[in-house]
């Protein structure tokens, strides 16, 4: 099961928290700040966070089913939640500045991650 929901009103991801076969969510460019509903659904694969006031990656890691996650736009600067996410293949930043950042992160566990850097307008 997949949710989106694009540039619009959502600001609280509460309902969404006992959704625990939920496997994509994007919340892009909407006023979404705390992911900590989120925690607890570890069957997520798939989540993009562009263009939100996200700013806080922790409540993400627990979610070792996460493959591919989208940062661009965002307030995020601590990307250490993320070291322990090992079936995370695909990261998506917007500056060569966060790349390397991330690479430093994730480079710790020896495996190839995909960092795409996209340009934001």
């Amino acid at each position: 099961m997949a949710l989106s929901s694009r540039a619009g009103q959502v600001s609280d991801l509460a309902p969404l928290a006992g959704l625990a076969a939920l496997q994509g969510l994007s919340i892009e460019g909407t006023q979404v700040s705390d992911l900590a509903p989120l925690a607890g659904l570890t069957a997520l694969r798939g989540l993009d966070l562009d263009g939100t006031q996200v700013s806080d990656l922790a409540p993400l890691a627990g979610l070792t089913a996460l493959q591919r996650l989208d940062l661009e736009g965002t307030q995020v600067s601590d990307l250490a939640p993320l070291a322990g996410l090992t079936a995370l293949h695909y990261v998506g930043v917007e500056s060569e500045a966060r790349r390397a950042t991330l690479a430093r992160t994730l480079g710790k566990r020896g495996e190839i991650v995909q960092v795409v850097i996209k340009a934001i307008n």
